[in-house]
C-alpha cells in the first residue's frame, strides 16, 4: 500500500482495534510498516522536547498554558474569600443570628476557591512520554486527575510513571471538535493503544502530542517519526537536550517582561505586544509570578531514578545547564532594569503632576 495514502486518504485504515474507541477515524498499521515518506527530523514537531541516543521525549499540554488561568485566580481568590466572610459578617454582627444556609453558602464559595487553586496551581506539568531505545519500552509520566465543578484537578501531588512494551503498541488517529463562532471545526489527535500480547485486546489508550487543526496528516507523520526512531536504531538524529533545569524567579519575570518580549523578537507584532504589555505592567508582573508558581508547584514525574538506571547516555551532563547563557542573562538583566526604571519614571511623573496640581 502506498504510504502516502495513510496521510491523505481518510478511507485507508487497518481493522479497528478491539474494544473500539469512540472517535477513531484511522487505525495505523504495526510499527513495522512505513506510513509516510516525508523527510522528518528532530525539529519537525514542537512537542518533541528531547532526543538522544537513549530516548525520544514528547511533551504536550504544558502547564505554561495555564499561566493566564492562574493569573485569573489572583483576581478571583480575594473575591471568593471575601464573599463567605461578608455573608458571615451580615449573619453574626448585623442580624445577630447564625444561619446554617449562609454557612453552607460560605463553605461552597471556599470550596470553589480551593478547587480553582488546585486546578491552576497544582496542575500537572504537561504530559510526558519517553520512547526508550535501550530497553524497547515506552515510559509515560501521568498525573491522575478528575473533574470537579468543571475544573480538571490532580488527585495526587506526585505523577506516576508507567511502562509499556513498544512491541505491544499500535497507533490510532482520533477526532474531536472545537467551536468557531457559529460553526464548529474538526481537530485530530494521535492516540496510542496498548495491546495485551496474548488476546490482542486493547488494555489502555492515551493521547500523545498536541491536537492538530489542519487535518490528520501531521499526526500520521508524528507517528512515523516515532516509528523510525524506535525501529531504526542506526539512524542518527539531531540532539535535542531534555531541559530539566527549573526556571529561576528571574527567568519567570523575564518571560513576562514586555521590553524583553520585543527585543527577543524585534518584529512589528512583537513591538505592539511589548507596548501593550508595558501599559499593563502590573498584569505582566503578576503573569511572571504565576509562571514562577507554576514551575515550582505543579505536579510532575520524577525521572531521576530512571535517568540513572535506564536512560543512560553520554550527553546527560548537559541537561543540568541553565536555560540562558551568562552573556544572554546579562542582556536580559539590562532589559529588566529598562522595564523597571521606565515604569518607575512614568509613575514618578504622574506623582509630580498630581502634587503640582494639588498645590495650585
Amino acid at each position: 500500500m502506498n504510504e502516502n495514502r495513510w496521510e491523505n486518504d481518510r478511507n485507508v485504515t487497518e481493522t479497528a482495534l478491539k474494544p473500539v474507541s469512540a472517535g477513531v477515524v484511522k487505525t495505523l498499521p504495526s510499527s513495522l510498516e512505513l506510513v509516510s515518506s516525508k523527510e522528518l527530523d528532530s525539529r519537525s514537531f514542537s512537542e518533541i522536547t528531547g532526543v538522544n541516543d537513549s530516548y525520544l521525549q514528547i511533551t504536550w499540554g504544558d502547564s505554561l498554558d495555564r499561566t493566564m488561568g492562574l493569573l485569573l485566580m489572583f483576581f478571583l481568590a480575594p473575591l471568593l474569600l471575601s464573599i463567605p466572610l461578608f455573608i458571615l459578617y451580615l449573619d453574626v454582627f448585623k442580624t445577630s443570628d447564625f444561619s446554617v444556609f449562609s454557612f453552607l453558602i460560605s463553605i461552597f464559595f471556599c470550596f470553589i476557591g480551593y478547587i480553582g487553586i488546585k486546578a491552576f496551581v497544582f496542575a500537572p506539568n504537561g504530559e510526558v512520554v519517553r520512547f526508550c531505545r535501550n530497553d524497547g519500552k515506552i515510559y509515560r509520566g501521568y498525573a491522575n486527575r478528575k473533574r470537579q465543578l468543571g475544573f480538571v484537578v490532580p488527585t495526587k501531588r506526585s505523577a506516576e510513571i508507567v511502562a509499556y512494551d513498544w512491541a505491544n503498541v499500535r497507533a490510532e488517529i482520533t477526532k474531536g471538535y472545537y467551536a468557531t463562532g457559529a460553526t464548529a471545526g474538526r481537530l485530530h489527535f494521535l492516540q496510542l493503544a496498548v495491546l495485551d500480547p496474548q488476546t490482542k485486546q486493547v488494555i489502555d489508550r492515551f493521547i500523545i502530542g498536541k491536537k492538530s487543526f489542519v487535518g490528520f496528516a501531521d499526526r500520521v507523520q508524528l507517528w512515523e517519526l516515532i516509528r523510525r526512531y524506535m525501529q531504526e536504531p542506526d539512524r542518527k538524529w539531531d540532539y535535542v537536550p531534555t531541559n530539566v533545569y527549573r526556571e529561576s524567579s528571574f527567568e519567570s519575570f523575564d518571560y513576562a517582561n514586555p521590553v524583553s518580549i520585543f527585543l527577543r523578537n524585534e518584529t512589528t507584532p512583537a513591538f505592539f505586544i511589548g507596548l501593550f504589555g508595558w501599559l499593563l505592567s502590573p498584569v505582566m508582573a503578576l503573569a511572571g509570578v504565576s509562571r514562577w508558581i507554576i514551575f515550582h508547584l505543579t505536579t510532575a514525574p520524577d525521572w531521576r531514578e530512571l535517568d540513572r538506571t535506564v536512560f543512560q547516555y553520554p550527553e546527560q551532563g548537559d541537561e543540568q545547564k541553565p536555560n540562558l547563557s551568562a552573556t544572554e542573562r546579562k542582556r536580559r538583566v539590562r532589559w529588566m532594569w529598562v522595564w523597571g526604571l521606565s515604569v518607575g519614571l512614568v509613575m514618578a511623573g504622574f506623582v509630580a503632576i498630581a502634587v503640582m496640581h494639588s498645590s495650585v
